[in-house]
């Protein structure tokens, strides 16, 4: 069960190589992720904060962006995740696919994402 008010999030970055698939759930599922050597990433992403907004019409989360400095970083999708601990039990929640970005040496931002379900 997930409780976007109260649980733990994180998103991670993948490269162009990883390709969304239905079927994945766990973000052991995922391939691709940006590697971590002297870049500026971790891996596993950064923690973000979900805000979530109900209205007449159904519910509106949207998880915060997040921002890695002093990286260099190529990067081409975003994953949102519910981080439990390791990556078999982390649940996948949602991949934002925003082409091929890079940062050398500097700035590399992932704007917020939000995710409308209605009635």
């Amino acid at each position: 069960m997930i409780h976007f008010d109260v649980d733990e999030f994180k998103v991670m970055l993948v490269t162009g190589e990883y390709i969304p698939n239905d079927q994945e759930t766990k973000r052991s599922d995922i391939y691709g992720e940006v590697t971590s050597n002297n870049s500026g990433y971790k891996t596993g992403g950064l923690s973000v904060k979900v805000f979530v907004r109900k209205w007449d019409k159904g519910v509106e989360i949207t998880f915060d962006g997040a921002e890695w400095t002093n990286s260099t970083i190529t990067a081409s999708s975003a994953i949102y995740y519910k981080s439990r601990g390791l990556p078999i039990e982390d649940d996948l929640i949602c991949c934002i696919n925003f082409g091929a970005t890079s940062s050398s040496n500097g700035k590399f931002a992932v704007t917020e994402s939000v995710i409308r379900i209605q009635n």
